[in-house]
């Protein structure tokens, strides 16, 4: 996993983090379940991260490729390429999103089998999918060169993080 979290003003700060598990939520008796490739549930800033890993869960879970839920959060610079099962309230990004910021964030349609950003609160303006073939043939648009790096032989081809690559 990343470089860790940090705070400001009490609202913790993800940044160059990336993660790789699967997630699965498992007979949950409660039907607001948030679980996320990165987040399962908060608030805070996610910068220039990504997950890989697929997310499995129930009909009524709120299941997203980076975040499974969260409020005002600001995503920037991230994508997500692994699986989200199928569930009324699945993104590719996200789960229930409510008023994100989102810039240059990105998910994998043909990995994640999402058509929409969002699962839950739709308006998830600032997020693009692109194909399998898109994500792996160069950086996405406004991923900084300096941060990010691109390699067939690692990561899958997708794009990771320079100073902090998958192990």
């Amino acid at each position: 996993m990343g470089q860790g979290l940090q705070t400001a003003q009490g609202l913790p700060q993800i940044q160059e983090s990336y993660a790789t598990s699967n997630v699965t939520v498992f007979a949950s008796s409660k039907p607001k379940t948030y679980a996320g490739g990165l987040v399962g549930i908060g608030a805070g800033t996610i910068s220039n991260s990504y997950a890989t890993g697929s997310i499995t869960g129930g009909n009524k879970d709120n299941l997203g490729g980076l975040v499974g839920g969260s409020e005002n959060t600001a995503i920037s610079h991230a994508y997500a390429v692994g699986a989200v099962s199928d569930s009324s309230y699945a993104g590719g990004v996200g789960g229930r999103i409510k008023s994100p910021q989102f810039d240059r964030v990105y998910w994998d349609t043909d990995t994640s089998g999402r058509t929409s950003a969002c699962g839950r609160d739709r308006t998830c303006n600032g997020a693009a999918g692109l194909t399998d073939a898109q994500l792996k043939s160069g950086l996405p648009d406004g991923f900084d060169p300096k941060i990010w790096a691109q390699d067939p032989n690692i990561n899958n081809g997708y794009p990771y993080l320079r100073n902090n690559p998958p192990q």
